[in-house]
């Protein structure tokens, strides 16, 4: 049986490595060791390929933190108060089944039952007497009891926040975290406040989903904290290549015939979107940009400038749904290489606010409050509203004196109008974009500043709405979208349209008549 003392050196190197070969009889590969070496931080995210070996690495993980109880290093004073104390890490997945991926290879591990590319078995030292007790019964959530006080737990997330809320956990391990909806929510609320005492590493691991957008920002805003070496973060990407104990020469066969836009994923690990969504998950991304601010209480993104041109346009709800108020300015030029161009729409003021927490008459007063904050220093300030919001004939007479623009135009259906006017939106998010063919057959933009609207990354609830934005589902969240969408109808339908040139006859009077004379 280990003792404490014949676990102290992986302990002080936190070497998982060599417990694992040494202990458990497996040799992680090149990939496996760089996440294990690096993952101690807080928030740490690995984002592999399918068959990548993650279920593998983390069951190791709590195997090791199971057996050394590593957070445990210079906490306790001696062996018999190290084996009391109870040393809790738990896996959680969307679903029970998911979750248990771990709970079945750690068994597995620990017995000796993983097969290895020579064709043997793992030679695990624990075989026999570490594992304790096994909890599988019904009604129960499934647990793996070690002889030392350990525990590994294994969780839904649909329960996790209310089974956990007295837990110290040393560990917890986060499996399929792209299907988990409300990560942020999740990460903040309830799995931090779990590690607090232990101040234990917490994982979040999984191949990218469609769906998983919340996992995307994360894993965006982890791996630019990583390339700043920061204290907190730490982001792994992997392929499946990594893999050996997969047959290369299959690999390239299944890349060959795999879906070219699915294989980034089922390869390579990279996100893919090919939902049903309108705007794709590029659109809306560019649209975002790190470099605008955004101060939430006054809705202010960038100060009115009076020669600045702005449309203010108003979404209403008096119900759960949002009402939205944005104002995007269209007259910014900038001077480049001697020529003078038009940048893009600018999201410069936003604010929205479920419509049921405030009386309309109050709405309109504060809609009246936002739109003076630009018209009152620039005169080019117009607004457009939802006409059909609310019979639209009422905000149409609140808001009078702002001489507004209905949305439809009048005459117009509003099915037809919308239409039109979100294909109008999908075109201004990509346009510019400029793509080549590389010598892999993929495409590659030639243009990194593509797209013809800019808004502040803060906009986090507008960002989402774009991203999971789809024609089919009325049951997704769209204010932010619909009112920026009658922002840009309103300033598309008003610009100059440019006729082609064409060659016209020089005699000018026989073209006319179509004869000579």
């Amino acid at each position: 049986m280990l003792s404490p003392m014949s676990l102290k050196t992986y302990c002080l190197k936190r070497d998982v490595f060599h417990f694992s070969k040494e202990i458990l009889g497996i040799t992680l590969h090149p990939g496996q060791a760089a996440w294990t070496n690096n993952s101690w931080k807080l928030i740490n995210i690995l984002k592999p390929a399918n068959q990548w070996g993650k279920t593998l690495v983390e069951s190791v993980i709590h195997i090791f933190h199971a057996v050394t109880k590593v957070m445990l290093l210079g906490r306790v004073s001696d062996d018999t108060v190290w084996e009391k104390i109870l040393y809790e890490t738990a896996n959680v997945g969307k679903t029970y089944e998911v979750a248990k991926g771990v709970f079945e290879t750690v068994q597995d591990v620990v017995e000796g039952r993983i097969l290895l590319p020579d064709g043997h078995t793992n030679d695990s030292l624990l075989k026999g007497w570490a594992i304790a007790d096994l909890v599988e019964v019904a009604n129960r959530p499934p647990e793996i009891l070690w002889w030392n006080n350990s525990k590994t737990l294994i969780r839904s997330y649909d329960e996790f926040g209310s089974a956990f809320k007295r837990k110290r956990l040393a560990f917890v391990s986060g499996d399929e975290c792209g299907d988990i909806p409300e990560l942020k929510l999740f990460l903040n609320g309830t799995l931090l406040p779990r590690v607090a005492f232990f101040q234990g590493p917490i994982h979040l691991v999984g191949t990218s989903q469609p769906a998983g957008v919340e996992y995307e920002e994360l894993a965006e805003v982890a791996e630019k904290e990583h390339k700043k070496d920061s204290a907190l973060y730490y982001f792994q990407t992997g392929s499946i290549y990594e893999n050996p104990n997969l047959d290369k020469e299959f690999l390239q066969q299944m890349e060959e015939v795999a879906d070219p836009e699915l294989r980034k994923q089922i390869i390579y690990g990279q996100y893919v979107d090919y939902r049903d969504h309108f705007f794709n998950y590029h659109e809306a991304n560019q649209m975002f940009s790190h470099d605008l601010d955004y101060d939430a209480e006054t809705g202010i993104i960038e100060e009115p400038d009076p020669k600045g041109y702005y449309i203010a346009t108003l979404d209403v709800s008096a119900s759960k749904d949002d009402t939205v108020f944005a104002v995007l300015r269209y007259n910014r030029k900038a001077t480049i290489g001697g020529q003078t161009v038009e940048l893009p729409y600018k999201v410069v003021f936003y604010k929205a606010f479920r419509g049921e927490t405030m009386p309309l008459s109050l709405q309109y007063e504060m809609v009246k409050n936002w739109f003076g904050i630009y018209k009152s220093v620039s005169p080019n300030t117009r607004f457009t509203f939802d006409g059909q919001s609310l019979g639209g004939k009422g905000i149409a007479q609140a808001l009078s004196s702002l001489h507004g623009y209905p949305f439809p135009p009048s005459r117009e259906s509003f099915i037809s109008a919308k239409g039109e006017a979100l294909g109008i939106l999908k075109e201004v998010l990509g346009r510019g974009r400029r793509f080549t063919t590389d010598e892999k057959g993929d495409r590659i933009d030639e243009n990194n500043d593509w797209g013809f609207i800019r808004a502040s990354w803060k906009l986090f609830d507008l960002r989402k709405q774009f991203e999971m934005y789809r024609l089919k589902d009325d049951n997704i969240k769209q204010d932010g979208v619909m009112a920026i969408m009658q922002a840009i109808y309103f300033i598309e339908k008003r610009k100059p349209r440019l006729t082609k040139p064409r060659v016209m006859d020089f005699n000018i009077y026989r073209a006319m008549i179509g004869r000579s004379q």
